[in-house]
C-alpha cells in the first residue's frame, strides 16, 4: 500500500464520523488504563485526530504524541500541532525516547499482511505496555485489507516476549458509550519480565474471557442485516435494526449441566424481565461455537407476553439430543419484536457450553452410528 493509497480513504470526513464515539469510548476506557498502568507519557500510533490522545490530556497525562500519516489535516487535531508526527504507518518507526504506555486502536487492520510484523516491531520499540485493538475478520470498515482474529496478533507479540492481558473486553462488553470494535478486539500487551510491575494487570491473567476470539453482537446484527437486506427473504423477515430496552435478558441456564455428553438432551432456561408493558415479541436460542459458526437457531413468538414488569418470566427449550462432536460451544439468546425490526435485548457467547464424546469425530455432527461389513 503506498502513501497515496493512504490518502484517499483518511479524508476528514473520515474522522468526523468516527469522532464523538471515539471520544465516548475514551472517555470510559482510559481511566482504566489509568488505574491499572499509571502512565505519564502516552504515544498513539495511528492517531487519527487525536481524539483519545485528548482524553489521556483531559486527565492529566499532557506527554503524549500522536503519530499518523501526514493526511491527518493540523486544523482537524484535538491535541497541540507540536504533539503530532506524521509518519507512513507502513514503515518501520525509530523514536530516540521510550513511553509508558504505547497505544494502536484499529490501525493495524488498514496495513498490508506485509507490514504486520514490522509494525508490531514499532510498537514493542516504544513502550513495554501496549493498548492494541485491530478488526477481526469480517468486520468490515474503510479500506480494511488485513483482518485478523486475535490469536494471530498475540502470537505476534508472544514471539517478541510479550504476555496478553484480557481484562478490557469483559469490562466494556456490554457498556452503552463503547464502541463495539473496541469492546470486541481491546487487548493490553505486557513485557514478560515486566509483568511484575503491574499487579493489577498481573491480575487479570486469568480472566475467563482469556483470548478467546469474540464477536460483539452489534457488530454480528450489523452484518445480519446486511446480508438480509441483500437477500429475497428480507420483505418476511427483516433484521433488527436498534436495540430498544423493553425485555432485558438476565440469564440462559443449562440443565441439567453446562458439560454433557454428546447426544445428550438438555433444557435451557431462559430469564427475562419486562422494562415496560408490550404485547409479544420474539425470543431465540442459538448454538454457536467460538469463530461464530451457528449450528442452532431456533426462535419462539411469546404472545401475549405476562403482563408484570416487577417479577422475573422464565421460558424452556427442550432439546432432545445434541449429536456435535467435541469441542466448546456457546449459547445465545435473542428478543426482538415481532416484526423483526428492533432488538431488545442479546447476548452473544456469554454461555458456554462443552460436550465431550467418547470416540473423537471429524466434522460437525456426531450422530450415533455404526460400521458394517455385509
Amino acid at each position: 500500500m503506498t502513501e497515496q493509497v493512504l490518502h484517499e480513504p483518511y479524508d476528514q470526513t473520515f474522522f468526523e464520523a468516527l469522532r464523538d464515539g471515539s471520544r465516548q469510548s475514551a472517555a470510559v476506557v482510559v481511566p482504566l488504563i489509568l488505574d491499572w498502568v499509571q502512565p505519564k507519557q502516552v504515544v498513539d500510533v495511528g492517531c487519527g485526530d487525536g481524539t483519545w490522545l485528548s482524553m489521556f490530556r483531559k486527565h492529566g497525562v499532557t506527554d503524549v504524541l500522536g503519530i499518523d500519516g501526514d493526511y491527518v489535516e493540523p486544523e482537524n487535531l484535538q491535541i497541540p500541532v507540536q504533539q503530532f508526527m506524521p509518519w507512513n504507518l507502513t514503515q518501520p518507526l525509530g523514536l530516540d525516547r521510550t513511553f509508558d504506555l504505547a497505544m494502536s486502536l484499529e490501525v493495524a487492520e488498514h496495513l498490508p499482511e506485509a507490514s504486520a510484523s514490522d509494525f508490531v516491531d514499532s510498537l514493542i520499540r516504544l513502550s513495554d505496555v501496549v493498548l492494541f485493538s485491530a478488526a477481526i475478520p469480517h468486520q468490515g470498515g474503510t479500506h480494511h485489507i488485513n483482518e485478523q482474529w486475535p490469536d494471530y496478533w498475540i502470537q505476534q507479540f508472544e514471539n517478541r516476549g510479550y504476555i496478553a492481558v484480557d481484562g478490557l473486553r469483559a469490562q466494556l462488553w456490554d457498556h452503552p458509550l463503547v464502541e463495539p470494535w473496541y469492546a470486541q478486539n481491546s487487548f493490553i500487551f505486557v513485557r514478560c519480565e515486566c509483568l511484575p510491575n503491574y499487579p493489577k494487570l498481573q491480575a487479570l491473567i486469568q480472566s475467563p474471557w482469556a483470548k478467546q476470539p469474540l464477536v460483539h453482537p452489534k457488530i454480528y446484527l450489523y452484518h445480519y442485516q446486511e446480508t438480509t437486506d441483500s437477500s429475497s427473504a428480507t420483505a418476511s423477515n427483516p433484521s433488527p435494526k436498534q436495540t430498544v430496552q423493553h425485555i432485558k435478558i438476565l440469564n440462559l441456564t443449562c440443565h441439567p449441566d453446562a458439560a454433557i455428553q454428546t447426544g445428550e438432551g438438555v433444557t435451557l432456561e431462559l430469564t427475562y424481565q419486562l422494562q415496560a408493558p408490550i404485547e409479544a415479541a420474539i425470543f431465540s436460542i442459538s448454538l454457536s461455537d467460538h469463530k461464530g459458526f451457528i449450528y442452532l437457531d431456533t426462535q419462539l413468538k411469546v404472545e401475549p407476553l405476562p403482563e408484570s414488569c416487577e417479577i422475573l418470566h422464565r421460558l424452556q427449550l427442550q432439546i432432545d439430543r445434541l449429536d456435535l462432536i467435541s469441542g466448546e460451544y456457546f449459547l445465545n439468546a435473542g428478543a426482538f419484536t415481532p416484526d423483526w425490526q428492533y432488538m431488545y435485548d442479546f447476548h452473544w457467547h456469554r454461555y458456554p457450553v462443552t460436550i465431550s464424546a467418547p470416540v473423537s469425530q471429524q466434522g460437525i455432527l456426531n450422530p450415533p452410528l455404526r460400521w458394517h461389513i455385509p
